[in-house]
């Protein structure tokens, strides 16, 4: 832990914050965020210098690197360090698991695990191993920043509940703070079960469930499609968040279609009328289209994929399941 506190005090030195923070380590998860006090007020906020590009990072044999290392000289011994901590061997080991596990679904498996999601998840797309690996590492743990996809150090120890802190995105930096009664939490924006799974690889309730990608005709030819682009977003007068909603000659697209919103049981009827209106159809009709075909689809697969042998498969079972009980309301 002497290693840790060094490398922390270096972070601090770099421009960062940890005040009232410290890392703890489980055995079956690894590092997280712990807050010092609970009474206190943690802050822990990564400057915008030290955010890393994801696409001046690459992989070898030991974990992940800066392989673009100019933007970031002024700091790069901190930085190698701390990929060397935090972006390590061991990490690196686990997402080859899962890419192993990936690459021996049966085409039946696949076809399944497909439906709920994104295809990039799914298949190595000719990659090999380590970069499929890489890729996984990847998208597990870096944030939007302004117009680029970065990994935050520290930051990114920080685990989800969908009763943690939101992240403060501001130019200059990416942080969070509040008060904790012991591990730090962060609350994701996209803030859906499946894509919590298939994204970090783990089970856990959200204040959402969105609808999975898809697309109706309606009798007068219109194609109504509902997308999974959860970043955009309006959010009305009250504070209500709203998908965004675009018609286009016979097309109308929909940013993202809520399911389930545990603050609000209404909002998939709100936006379903909204919906409607631009379509010209019954907002009860296509609201049971939407729910029965997500829940057919959710069903077929959390039973279909429940005795599978292959964890990655089993996992996607799992999210299956917690996304149908979302839906039909019979979580605790």
């Amino acid at each position: 832990m002497e290693d840790i506190e060094k490398l922390i005090e270096q972070f601090r030195s770099a421009g960062g914050k940890c005040e009232n923070f410290a890392l703890e380590y489980r055995e079956e998860s690894g590092f997280y965020g712990y807050s010092k006090q609970g009474d206190q007020q943690t802050i822990v906020l990564c400057p915008a210098h030290l955010l890393v590009n994801i696409s001046d990072v690459d992989v070898n044999n030991d974990g992940l690197f800066i392989s673009n290392p100019a933007p970031y000289r002024n700091y790069l011994d901190f930085l190698t360090q701390y990929f060397a901590f935090h972006f390590n061997r061991n990490m690196l080991c686990r997402y080859i698991e899962i890419a192993r596990q990936i690459n021996s679904l049966s085409n039946k498996e696949l076809g399944l695990v497909s439906k709920i999601y994104p295809s990039c998840y799914c298949t190595t797309g000719g990659e090999s191993e380590i970069e499929f690996a890489k890729k996984l590492l990847l998208k597990s743990h870096y944030i939007k920043h302004l117009d680029k996809n970065v990994l935050m150090p520290f930051v990114s120890f920080l685990n989800y509940s969908k009763f943690g802190q939101s992240f403060s995105i501001k130019k200059d930096s990416i942080s969070l703070s509040g008060k904790f009664r012991g591990e730090i939490f962060a609350k994701y924006n996209m803030d859906d079960a499946l894509w919590i799974a298939g994204e970090y690889g783990f089970i856990t309730d959200t204040s959402y469930a969105y609808s999975l990608p898809m697309t109706q005709t309606t009798t007068e030819g219109t194609s109504i499609i509902i997308t999974h682009k959860f970043n955009e977003s309006t959010v009305t007068s009250d504070g209500l968040r709203l998908p965004l909603i675009h018609k286009h000659n016979n097309t109308i697209t929909i940013s993202w279609f809520p399911l389930y919103f545990e603050g609000g049981p209404m909002l998939p009827a709100r936006v379903a009328k909204m919906v409607a209106n631009e379509a010209g159809l019954s907002a009860a009709g296509f609201l049971y289209r939407v729910f029965r075909d997500n829940l057919n689809t959710l069903t077929l697969v959390a039973f279909q994929l429940r005795e599978s042998e292959n964890p990655f498969a089993q996992l996607a079972a799992k999210a299956a399941q917690r996304q149908l009980e979302l839906i039909g309301g019979t979580r605790e």
